[in-house]
């Protein structure tokens, strides 16, 4: 029950109806509803079941609706378009009715358990034929709990999902056999993981480390430690706030927070400097230490103040080399209202530990404190001890053969994404959020199209936000980042720290694919990546030999987060509310990150406020979208072809997008209402592409600069100058693209000037068919582009007609045109500003 703000009792639900899986608390009646959706279920009964000892699974007792027992690989199929992985059973027992008690209640104890007999499935059961085979089938068996399990038979029909695909890795690998969960998605079969891990290399199980060894950082901690050199700042803050609603018993809440304290030497880690080398130091947890609680129950403006303070909070940095790594505080907003925080810097945790501190807390607190009653084992390594074997691991051959991997993934990779923005001021960035949400019906057909197409959600999801952001920056090679956990490793499962290495996903846009063309292609992307995963991104840095620049993040500035973190709702009698954060400065230009909750996939578009307006940001995640929902129901049109703004009209048929890049906004310059008036869909007619482009890789920018050339005498783009109308743009354009068509083929970088000439420059590149990026004045130069710049080259000639002046602020008098040419650019640096 929770008392509103009118005095009345909510109803909430019933705590012992509750049952706790794998760390999640779930209502079974949500499940038992599910699964009566499916036409040939009667009645379910869901309640949990442990194969071993404190392994607790689901279990579905079912009542078919026409007598016959119902295809449990096509009722999981159902059930996973209807729930999250965690709320599926893992196993299923046919009975003729629910057995109930004199009162009326279900009879538990008369149901009958899983028999572990083998799941009916399409083919009988084929015999493991190697010794391997036998030690892989039996390990499944005892997962799973089958008691039999054949050589052909698949992991995931069985009764698996991507939770027992750890487990299984996990007791592989303390039987020395080498997998990872990746190995288990690509081959479900016993005989085809015994023949992927007969090829692998030394099993990977880590044990605690020697006692002199030296305390050094992981390869993830390491890069984070040089990031916050570079800048220092809450950027890589992560954590967790909640608003918590009961009795909260805050000498427990201080002795949870202890026990985990003790529990994970992470969370007591700091960085210090070592004649110039970062290390690890563990430092005991002081005997006096104590949880903050501020007391804000006699303050008239509580809610205010402890919004402000949780702010605080978030927004403030960690001293790497002095610590603490953690902060964590309860505000007493009134006797049964708190609120709680616990904020940790990323080296020390990433989004997986913090929903393991979480649970930790919540299974603590309703074991006042006491690890054992909570269920909690000693931890059999320390995060140290993975930072050691890390190092000793990934080193030599193995290291090398990794990076040389991406070392050709990366060849020729755009140095970044020119999207369209404002002015970049160091010192000054904050960040901003756009969210967004699918619906059921919605999210429900994104996994049948996975299934369909053999894909994963986060296949789906990265060539959704490719696409997109290629559209708007008129790029078709594009270079996005992705966390991918390293917790594959025995031990790992339970541990707070840093397991996150990031992967430069490169995805090719050419030759216009369909989505389910462009699938494919992001599918083997994926996989190739998954499988040198183990090659720290800053090592690949250091290998590639790639500058750092504080303007930019290196390789890539997106990052894509996807994630399966389910909410936690409840603390024994305390139900947990949400509490609004505020948007921290992101650590890269955009993040995107989508999690599904109670199967709804939800999405967050973080950005740096100072580079992105909102009104930018907000468009953006509509189209993201937009784009997700029309490709979903209908993969087979090309990727060019989904409309990302809704119809100008009702008569208006929708073609190719209304991307900023599409529309006749300047890459790297703010758009307009002058730039864009409509913000329609803009048709794409034929254009007649130069001689010597390449069809195949001409950027739509320059299409919709033509098309509203034809129909508008809008202004297209502003300067401290003046202006030029969409079809002096083009005829500007025009001109570029002609003298580049005489010139040898190659990339093309335009240097960033506040003046339309840039943007006639990167029009009139695209038109070219060249690959087109964008650097700041006093950029490098890749070696062997061509160099595009206003105020020093002559290539745009003549201004193309009358300037039209700006209407605010009054125009100055414009200089005298410049008349740029390319040239070769010698391997060095451009000049800065003139």
């Amino acid at each position: 029950m929770r008392r509103r703000s009118d005095g009345n009792l909510e109803f909430l639900s019933r705590v012992d109806t509750q049952i706790k899986v794998r760390g999640f608390r779930v209502e079974p009646a949500e499940i038992e509803s599910a699964i009566c959706r499916h036409p040939q279920i009667a009645q379910a009964v869901v309640s949990v079941y442990e194969p071993t000892p404190g392994d607790k699974r689901l279990v579905a007792h079912l009542v078919p609706s026409n007598g016959t027992a119902t295809s449990v690989k096509e009722l999981r199929r159902f059930l996973s378009s209807e729930l999250p992985p965690y709320m599926v059973p893992a196993a299923y027992v046919p009975v003729e009715a629910i057995p109930l008690t004199s009162n009326g209640k279900v009879d538990f104890d008369r149901l009958p358990g899983p028999s572990g007999e083998r799941p009916e499935l399409d083919d009988a059961p084929v015999q493991p034929a190697s010794p391997l085979e036998r030690q892989l089938a039996g390990i499944i068996g005892a997962v799973l709990g089958v008691e039999t399990v054949g050589a052909q038979d698949d992991f995931f029909e069985l009764g698996g999902d991507s939770i027992l695909a750890i487990m299984v890795v996990s007791r592989a690998q303390e039987e020395g056999i080498t997998l990872s969960p990746l190995d288990i998605f690509q081959h479900r079969t016993v005989a085809a993981l015994a023949r992927t891990a007969a090829g692998s290399g030394t099993a990977r199980v880590i044990t605690p480390r020697p006692a002199d060894a030296e305390p050094v950082l992981s390869f993830d901690q390491e890069r984070l430690w040089l990031e916050d050199q570079l800048v220092p700042g809450p950027a890589y803050n992560v954590g967790w706030q909640q608003r918590l609603i009961g009795p909260l018993d805050l000498d427990v809440v201080q002795r949870c927070v202890r026990a985990i304290l003790l529990r994970h030497e992470s969370l007591r880690s700091r960085f210090p400097t070592v004649d110039g080398r970062p290390v690890q130091v563990v430092d005991p947890l002081p005997a006096d230490w104590r949880l903050r609680i501020e007391d804000f129950r006699s303050l008239d403006d509580r809610e205010e103040r402890a919004q402000r303070l949780m702010a605080e909070e978030v927004g403030t940095g960690f001293d790497l080399a002095n610590g603490p790594m953690v902060r964590c505080v309860v505000v007493r907003l009134s006797d049964t209202e708190h609120l709680i925080g616990m904020i940790s810097h990323h080296i020390v945790a990433d989004v997986a530990s913090v929903g393991l501190f979480v649970r930790e807390l919540g299974a603590l607190y309703q074991a006042g404190g006491d690890p054992v009653r909570a269920g909690l084992p000693e931890l059999p390594i320390q995060y140290l001890d993975y930072a050691v074997w890390q190092r000793e691991r990934l080193s030599g051959a193995e290291l090398d053969r990794q990076v040389d991997y991406w070392r050709d993934h990366l060849a020729g990779a755009p140095r970044a994404l020119t999207m369209p923005t404002t002015a970049h001021s160091p010192g000054q960035a904050r960040g901003g959020r756009a969210y967004g949400r699918m619906s059921k019906a919605d999210t429900a057909a994104l996994k049948e199209l996975c299934r369909s197409l053999d894909v994963t959600p986060f296949m789906v999801v990265l060539s959704m936000l490719a696409t997109v952001l290629g559209r708007w920056a008129g790029q078709r090679d594009v270079v996005v980042g992705v966390s991918i956990s390293n917790r594959t490793d025995s031990g790992t499962e339970s541990l707070i720290g840093s397991f996150i290495n990031t992967l430069p996903l490169r995805v090719d846009l050419n030759g216009d694919p369909t989505f389910a063309e462009l699938l494919d292609r992001v599918r083997d992307v994926a996989l190739g990546g998954f499988a040198h995963a183990d090659a720290p991104l800053d090592v690949i840095m250091k290998r590639l030999k790639v500058t750092r620049d504080p303007r930019r993040t290196p390789l890539f500035q997106v990052m894509l987060n996807v994630v399966d973190v389910p909410p936690i709702e409840r603390f024994g009698d305390i139900t947990l509310g949400t509490v609004d954060a505020p948007p921290l400065p992101p650590s890269f230009d955009l993040v995107f990150t989508t999690n599904e909750v109670r199967g709804e996939l939800d999405y967050v578009l973080e950005y740096d406020a100072g580079r992105f307006p909102a009104d930018l940001m907000d468009a953006l995640g509509t189209h993201l979208g937009r784009f997700l929902g029309a490709a979903i129901a209908d993969p087979g049109r090309g990727i060019l072809d989904y409309p990302l703004d809704e119809p100008a009209g009702a008569d208006t048929e929708p073609t190719a997008a209304a991307s900023p890049a599409e529309a006749g906004v300047p890459v790297g310059a703010k758009p307009t209402d002058d730039a864009n008036p409509t913000h329609a869909a803009v048709p794409t007619p034929a254009v007649p592409t130069p001689a010597g482009a390449d069809p195949e890789r001409v950027a739509p920018v320059h299409l919709a600069v033509a098309a509203h050339a034809r129909r508008s005498g809008a202004v297209a783009v502003l300067d401290g100058t003046g202006g030029w109308t969409y079809a002096q743009l083009d005829r500007a354009a025009d001109r570029v693209a002609r003298r580049l068509a005489a010139r040898e083929d190659g990339p093309v970088v335009v240097v960033r000037r506040p003046a339309v000439a840039f943007v006639a420059a990167v029009v009139g590149a695209a038109k070219a068919g060249r690959p087109v990026s964008v650097i700041e004045p006093g950029g490098d130069v890749p070696v062997g582009s061509l160099v595009l710049d206003a105020d020093s080259t002559d290539v745009l000639g003549t201004a193309p007609g009358p300037r039209r002046a700006a209407p605010t602020p009054p125009a100055p008098t414009p200089p005298a045109p410049n008349r740029p040419t390319p040239s070769r650019a010698p391997t060095g640096r451009c000049s800065g500003w003139a």
